[in-house]
């Protein structure tokens, strides 16, 4: 089951909640770096760029890491265009909790 990223949302007065580490064992790490993923056009406007959720402690980070994408093009059942998104970290054999988003694409 996917976890919650409502730990970075403003929670009123411009007070942050922290973020934490997507890696398994560094979960308790609070993480300001984040993965997203942007699809450019040729002059290098966006078509589109949804955050995915995913947060990366310093150590992670810092650390460099292996990124692996897979592509898969689909249409919701409304016939609208929409980008998911499904991050998890892994470390020494370990997987984390998925964190899943879905989001829309606005017309040309």
């Amino acid at each position: 089951m996917a976890r919650s990223t409502n730990k970075g949302k403003r929670v009123g007065a411009g007070r942050l909640v922290k973020h934490f580490c997507m890696t398994p064992g560094h979960e308790d790490r609070e993480a300001f770096y984040t993965l997203n993923v942007r699809l450019r056009r040729p002059d290098t406007s966006s078509v589109w760029a949804p955050s995915t959720g995913a947060y990366i402690c310093d150590e992670c980070a810092l650390s460099g890491g292996k990124l692996e994408i897979i592509y898969t093009p689909a249409l919701s059942r409304r016939g609208q265009a929409t980008v998911r998104t499904e991050t998890r970290g892994s470390l020494r054999g370990n997987t984390g909790e998925a964190e899943i988003r879905e989001m829309e694409i606005a017309g040309e």
